[in-house]
């Protein structure tokens, strides 16, 4: 759901609301206007209306990337995974190097995932992280070579992650911190939950996991990340 507000925060809508009343007496129903009726019906998980807004835009318009990231989305819930990489390809290729391009191969890989092809998948999260290379391709090589049972290559995927990072965004840190404690590595989670507790202080979220391992929130629970840590 991130993801699609994200998107819906820097597609056209501005624009939409400029002339979405001329284009739809002109040409019946703008895209950006098909974009955010989809989004909206996605919002309350009405997945027969998003497809059918974001198909039809798609034939509208065959360049519109916004679109076929959204239609791939929704493949992908639908579980027709080999649909959706077609047309998240097609978006990527479109939307290379754009603030949304992440979003577009965070769907990218799930639709691979879904197909169950780890060579493939692999080879994907690689060639994002050598193309990109922010932490968020990082944290998503590691979440998915954990899914495909490579758990070596995902402690270190999610260490990239980290360092990339600069050892100041939480993210990677809670990011590991779910890899490890879904592998029941107890102390390997808590620790890196006390890094990011550091570095989010305030956070209810981090404060109720601690709480779940029987630990008190507090300033002994923090733990400052530097460059030497494994």
């Amino acid at each position: 759901m991130d993801a699609i507000r994200r998107m819906s925060r820097r597609g056209s809508f501005a624009s939409f609301l400029l002339v979405v009343g001329v284009a739809a007496l002109l040409t019946g129903c703008s895209n950006p206007y098909l974009r955010q009726q989809g989004i909206n019906a996605l919002e309350v998980n009405d997945i027969p209306r998003a497809e059918t807004n974001f198909a039809k835009a798609v034939k509208q318009d065959d360049t519109d990337w916004r679109a076929m990231y959204y239609l791939g989305l929704v493949r992908n819930r639908q579980h027709r995974p080999s649909e959706a990489k077609v047309i998240l390809e097609r978006a990527l290729t479109l939307a290379p190097s754009r603030p949304e391009t992440t979003d577009i191969l965070d769907e990218l890989a799930e639709s691979i995932y879904q197909q169950n092809e780890p060579p493939l998948l692999s080879a994907m999260l690689q060639k994002a992280c050598e193309d990109y290379g922010t932490p968020r391709d990082y944290m998503r090589q590691g979440k998915y070579l954990g899914k495909i049972g490579d758990p070596d290559g995902a402690k270190v995927a999610f260490r990239k992650a980290i360092r990339r990072s600069n050892f100041k965004d939480p993210e990677p840190f809670l990011a590991l911190a779910d890899y490890l404690e879904s592998v029941g590595d107890t102390e390997g989670t808590i620790l890196n939950l006390r890094y990011a507790y550091y570095l989010l202080p305030n956070s209810g979220r981090i404060m109720e996991r601690f709480r779940q391992y029987g630990l008190v929130p507090g300033p002994t629970l923090k733990l400052e990340p530097k460059p030497d840590i494994e």
